[in-house]
């Protein structure tokens, strides 16, 4: 069946997954990630970032982790795949940088073989913290007790 993933360190509160869900749904999207807007470049070089039409929101470029990011926004781990996509698992390169096969890049393969891959952005009314760093812990306790 179709499925969401959730990325183990990323914690979003009150975000509006339930938009996300409805537009897979309604534009039939073989996969849609999230995304999340910054002005810190520091916060996407320890990511992906993502290039798309602003339009449509179809997503045509992933670059994990980017030396220099090129749009402004955080790519997620928040992400709903059409069942078809573990079949693109065995065929994707493995990631130059790490040997192992990164979510960035099975992203990018489904678009590099012409699936649709859509971006959703999460609104400004919700609080996202990925967990790299132990100064990103200390923001998420911050921002859940404040």
């Amino acid at each position: 069946a179709d499925f969401w993933l959730f990325l183990g360190d990323e914690i979003l509160v009150d975000a509006n997954h339930h938009l996300m869900q409805q537009r897979f749904d309604d534009e039939e999207a073989f996969l849609i990630c999230g995304m999340v807007p910054t002005k810190e470049p520091e916060r996407i070089r320890r990511n992906y970032t993502l290039a798309f039409d602003e339009e449509t929101r179809q997503v045509w470029r992933l670059v994990e982790k980017p030396v220099r990011p090129f749009t402004p926004y955080i790519g997620t781990g928040h992400c709903v795949f059409r069942n078809e996509i573990l079949g693109y698992m065995d065929l994707m390169p493995n990631d130059p940088r790490t040997g192992n096969k990164e979510l960035a890049g099975l992203i990018q393969y489904a678009i590099d073989v012409g699936e649709k891959v859509l971006c959703h952005s999460f609104d400004e009314m919700f609080h996202y913290v990925n967990i790299n760093m132990y100064e990103d812990y200390l923001r998420l306790e911050a921002m859940l007790v404040g």
